[in-house]
This record gives C-alpha cells, structure tokens and sequence, in this order.
C-alpha cells in the first residue's frame, strides 16, 4: 500500500502523509472492514491501494484520497449498480477517516479491467465524496451493515 502519494489531481498532498496515521492505510483499512464485522461476529480484511492527505487530521480542511484498484466486474455494469456496490466499501473507509478528523474524504474504486469510453480508454472510476457532515449517515450505514451481517451469520 502506499501511504504518501506526491500529485493526485494537480496539488501535492503533505510531505507528512505518512506521518499523520498512526498505522498503516493496510491496518486502517482493516480497523474499518473489522468494525463492521466484529460487531456481528464476522472477520473481515481490507487493504487501501493509495492513500493521500492535503494537510493532516488535525487540521481544519485536512483532506483525504482514498483509491482502491478493482479487477474483474462486466462492462455491462450500469454506473448506478456500480455505486451501489462499492458504496459500503467506501463508507467503512471515509467513516476511519471522517472519524479521524480529516474534513472531506473522496474515495475512488477504479477499475482496471474496465474501459470508460467517454474517457478516452482510460479505466472506469466509480467516486464518492465524504464530509464531517455525513458522519451520522455514515454511522448508521455501517451499523444496517452490521445488523444485515449478524441476521445471515444466525441464518445459515
């Protein structure tokens, strides 16, 4: 995993990306996945391919990318359905983050194995957006999750 990207998007995320968590974006991603599972007596693993910051948590205005590379799918796959299959993923993940402070949290599942032709062949990018303000709604996303996964774990 990669935890200190030097340009995404034409601006330079801190010098301090790295410095700013204290553990890995590996370990961060599986602090979000393990915090949807435990609750509902599953484990679960999770690794972010790129993580970036613009300032730090601490920071009023600390922003965070969170980029993770997805293989496989169909290019058949409506962009709704496509968000809507990514979206607990990128939730668990902004949640961390959100939680750890950072102001805004935009999360990108690209996928590799898929060509977005309106893009000029590059791959599609599924994105979502994340702020403070969305933390409540975040918060109970993940808590349906963990309620959906303790139902199935007793319904086997």
């Amino acid at each position: 995993a990669i935890t200190n990207a030097r340009a995404i998007a034409g601006s330079k995320p801190s010098q301090n990306s790295a410095a700013s968590l204290p553990s890995s974006p590996t370990r961060w991603a599986n602090s979000a996945a393990s915090s949807v599972s435990r609750r509902a007596g599953k484990s679960s693993r999770a690794s972010i391919d790129l993580f970036a910051t613009w300032g730090n948590a601490s920071a009023a205005g600390g922003r965070a990318l969170i980029v993770d590379y997805k293989t496989g799918g169909s290019a058949d796959e409506m962009p709704e359905a496509l968000y809507a299959k990514h979206l607990l993923q990128a939730s668990c993940y902004a949640f961390v983050a959100l939680q750890r402070g950072y102001a805004s949290v935009d999360a990108a599942f690209v996928r590799v194995e898929q060509v977005d032709e309106a893009a000029d062949g590059q791959p599609q990018v599924v994105r979502y957006a994340f702020a403070q303000a969305d933390l409540p709604v975040l918060r109970e996303r993940l808590s349906d999750a963990c309620d959906r996964l303790a139902k199935e774990r007793f319904c086997v």
